[in-house]
């Protein structure tokens, strides 16, 4: 049984370089692809770090809502990087 619980995500943007950014430790995933007729656009993003907890979300918040109905993860670590 593989104790790992990674998860990678890219993003491709307009205005700057693409980012990838690898969550490890992950204790919670809600993926909600967009629905058939929508784009699959973020036009903002939340990140906070909380009580050892990293927690990422598709959309602009003041707080972690764990009720939101977007995608979002939480994790015990974060990586990130540019690349091409």
């Amino acid at each position: 049984m593989d104790d790992v619980r990674q998860v990678t995500m890219r993003f491709d943007s307009q205005c700057c370089r693409p980012i990838e950014m690898i969550f490890e430790g992950v204790t919670a995933l809600n993926l909600r692809p967009a629905s058939e007729n929508y784009t699959s656009e973020i036009h903002a993003a939340s990140l906070f770090l909380r009580n050892a907890s990293i927690f990422f979300c598709d959309e602009q918040m003041d707080d972690i809502d764990k009720t939101y109905e977007g995608t979002w993860i939480e994790s015990y670590n974060l990586r990130w990087r540019f690349y091409d």
